[in-house]
């Protein structure tokens, strides 16, 4: 719990970090490197504040690999798999995740996608804060290991940079994006299309 006191008329505001149930959406396919895959997941499991439930969707067949991870990871997490039958892109399986998410707070994490200890925690902080939709973060690209290409791809920050650079790209880090569920589902949810 995080207490924020305002000087002038000392005003306490106690978030508890508790009072928003997360659900986690990830995707796997039969291409999902394993190595970095069982390093999202413990990711996962060590957050400062856990999530309540990640809604994990197989997107056609996956590998044995893959597979003996998850099975590792549902006895230590809250797991939930779901399995489609065909391989249809990320836009079409996280249409499908935002149906299957039971909460109204979702945080995006791709399979190859190693969290900070306190990623939900900050994200939904801000949630606690702001009248806001989503959140992204500024994310650490790398190839091998972390920190081996030393390059940091920006999240635009403010309102203006949003509006200027949504033309040209995301102005979001998909990756690492956290959304109210509703408003996705009021902008249209996912589409199945290039970037996606």
């Amino acid at each position: 719990m995080i207490i924020f006191k305002q000087k002038k008329n000392l005003v306490v505001k106690k978030i508890n970090f508790m009072e928003y149930k997360l659900s986690v959406l990830c995707s796997v396919y039969i291409g999902t490197n394993s190595h970095f895959f069982r390093e999202t997941l413990e990711s996962i499991r060590i957050q400062t504040r856990p999530a309540d439930e990640i809604i994990l969707l197989k997107d056609g067949p996956t590998t044995k690999e893959t597979d003996i991870i998850i099975n590792q990871y549902l006895k230590i997490l809250p797991i939930k798999v779901f399995q489609l039958e065909k391989t249809k892109g990320l836009g079409e399986v996280y249409k499908v995740g935002l149906k299957k998410c039971s909460h109204e707070i979702i945080a995006l994490c791709d399979s190859d996608d190693i969290n900070r200890k306190d990623r939900f925690k900050k994200q939904l902080t801000v949630f606690s804060k702001e009248k806001i939709d989503v959140v992204s973060a500024h994310i650490s690209e790398f190839y091998f290991h972390i920190g081996d290409l030393n390059r940091i791809r920006k999240a635009s920050i403010t309102n203006l940079d949003i509006k200027k650079n949504i033309l040209w790209r995301n102005p979001l880090n998909h990756a690492v994006s956290m959304f109210k569920k509703s408003s996705v589902i009021k902008a249209g949810g996912y589409l199945n299309h290039l970037f996606m």
